[in-house]
C-alpha cells in the first residue's frame, strides 16, 4: 500500500515563470552565457534572458555546488554550472564543432549556456524531480523511475560514483532497491546533501547512498571501505515497521519525519518537532545547509537550530531564542523564527545572510528581497553553493 504519492508533473503555467539568480557567477553557475562580463557576482537578482529565449516553459529546478538542474513542462532537464565530476549529464569537453567537424565547441561556452540533458531526451524519460549536490545529480521520472550521474567526494577528496566508475558522466538508472520484493515501490522523493542522496519510496521506505563519514547515510562507513558507501542501502528509523512521510538533508546530516506522531529523527530524534510537541501540526520540508538546518510545519512555523556564527538562523540579536543560551555559538534545539509583520506588496522572498541585498552582506534576521521593476509573486527558490535561483511570475500573473 502506498504511503506517498508519486511526484505530479509540471502544470501548464501561462505566462512562464522568469528565472532569476544572484551570488555567485565566477563558474557559469547563474546561467547566463559565455559573455564573461556576466560571469561576475551579482548582488541583486538578475533576470535570465538565455534561459527566457531557450525554454519556453519552465517549472521546477533545484541548485548545487556549483551547477544547477532546471526543469521545462515537457519533463526536460536543462543543466548549466561547473562540469568538473560529471554533474550536468551531457558531454562538455570533446564536443564537435557542427561547422567546422575539426574543431571542437569551447568546453566553458557549454557549461555556461543552458542545454538539455539528451540522453535523457533521446529515452523519453519525463523529469519530474531533481536533486543535486556538490558533485552527484539525481531525476525522479513520473513514473517514480530513478537517474543519477556524477560522483561522490569527502573530506580528502574525490570517493568516485561506484566501485566500477569514477564519474558517470550520463544518467544512469537504478532498476532494484535493496530489500525491496516489490516492483510497485517507486521513488516519490530525494534529496542531495553535499555529497549523498537520500530517497524515500511510495511504500515510506528510506535508502541513501554516497558519502559517509559523518553519518549521514544511517549507517557506519568505514574509512578504509568508504567505497562501501556509494552501495544503495535502507535506513531503518529504530524499527523495520516505521516508515516515513517526509525526508531532508544538510551538507552532512539527514533527517526523517515518521508516519506514527512525525518525529523527526535520523537516527536521533529532534527534541520539540513532533506532531504532540507542535500541537497538531508536523514537519513538512527540511532543509540545511553547512552547519545549520530549517523545519517548516504544516501551520507555517519554521523552526531552526544549529550554528548561528553568521546569522545563518535567521534569529535576531534579540530574539528570546538567543538569550540565556548554554552555547554562545550555536542553538542545539529547534526555535521558532519570527518574521516580519510588515511585508511589501511585491510578496517578496525572505533571505538569511545577505544574499540578493545588494551592499547590505548579512542579515541576522530575515530580510525581503524585493524587484524594483514590478510587483513580484516568488514561487520557487533555490540555493546552491554560492548562487541563489528563484522562479517569479508577476502578481497579475496568477
Amino acid at each position: 500500500m502506498n504511503l506517498n504519492a508519486l511526484p505530479f508533473p509540471p502544470q501548464h503555467v501561462r505566462p512562464s515563470r522568469r528565472l532569476l539568480g544572484w551570488g555567485g557567477g565566477t563558474f557559469n553557475q547563474l546561467g547566463l552565457g559565455s559573455i564573461p562580463e556576466l560571469h561576475k557576482t551579482a548582488s541583486k537578482p538578475r533576470r535570465n534572458m538565455l534561459i527566457e529565449q531557450m525554454i519556453t516553459w519552465r517549472w521546477f529546478r533545484t541548485a548545487g555546488g556549483m551547477h544547477n538542474l532546471c526543469i521545462d513542462e515537457a519533463g526536460t532537464i536543462w543543466s548549466f554550472g561547473i562540469n568538473d565530476e560529471a554533474t550536468l549529464g551531457r558531454q562538455t569537453v570533446g564536443v564537435p564543432d557542427p561547422s567546422n567537424p575539426e574543431e571542437f565547441l569551447n568546453s566553458d561556452d557549454l557549461e555556461a549556456q543552458p542545454l538539455p540533458v539528451q540522453s535523457l531526451v533521446d529515452e523519453g524519460f519525463r523529469t519530474v524531480r531533481v536533486a543535486a549536490g556538490d558533485s552527484i545529480s539525481a531525476a525522479i521520472g513520473s513514473t517514480g523511475d530513478l537517474r543519477i550521474w556524477g560522483s561522490f567526494r569527502d573530506s580528502q577528496g574525490s570517493i568516485g560514483f561506484s566501485a566500477e566508475s569514477q564519474r558517470q558522466l550520463v544518467p544512469i538508472p537504478i532498476t532494484k532497491l535493496p530489500h525491496c520484493a516489490s516492483f510497485t515501490e517507486k521513488i516519490a522523493s530525494i534529496k542531495a546533501g553535499r555529497d549523498h542522496l537520500l530517497m524515500l519510496t511510495t511504500h515510506g521506505k528510506i535508502y541513501a547512498f554516497g558519502n559517509g563519514e559523518a553519518g549521514q547515510l544511517g549507517r557506519k562507513i568505514v574509512r578504509r571501505r568508504k567505497m562501501n558507501g556509494t552501495i544503495l542501502e535502507r535506513v531503518v528509523l529504530g524499527t523495520r515497521t516505521r516508515r516515513a512521510v517526509t525526508i531532508g538533508t544538510g551538507d552532512n546530516n539527514s533527517f526523517a519525519v515518521d508516519d506514527q506522531d512525525a518525529i523527526v529523527h535520523l537516527s536521533q530524534k529532534v527534541i520539540g518537532l513532533s506532531r504532540t510537541e507542535l500541537g497538531g501540526s508536523q514537519i513538512v520540508e527540511i532543509s540545511g545547509g553547512a552547519h545549520h538546518t530549517l523545519f517548516l510545519a504544516s501551520d507555517g512555523r519554521v523552526f531552526a537550530c544549529g550554528s548561528s556564527v553568521d546569522n545563518q538562523l535567521g534569529l535576531a540579536p534579540t530574539d528570546a531564542g538567543l538569550q540565556d543560551r548554554q552555547f554562545e555559538a550555536f542553538l542545539p534545539h529547534p526555535t521558532a523564527i519570527s518574521f516580519p509583520d510588515n511585508v511589501p506588496q511585491e510578496d517578496p522572498i525572505h533571505t538569511e545572510g545577505g544574499l540578493g541585498l545588494g551592499d547590505k552582506d548579512q542579515a541576522s534576521s530575515p530580510t525581503v528581497v524585493v524587484r524594483r521593476d514590478g510587483s513580484w509573486r516568488a514561487d520557487e527558490i533555490a540555493c546552491g553553493g554560492q548562487h541563489c535561483l528563484a522562479l517569479l511570475r508577476r502578481r497579475n500573473e496568477m
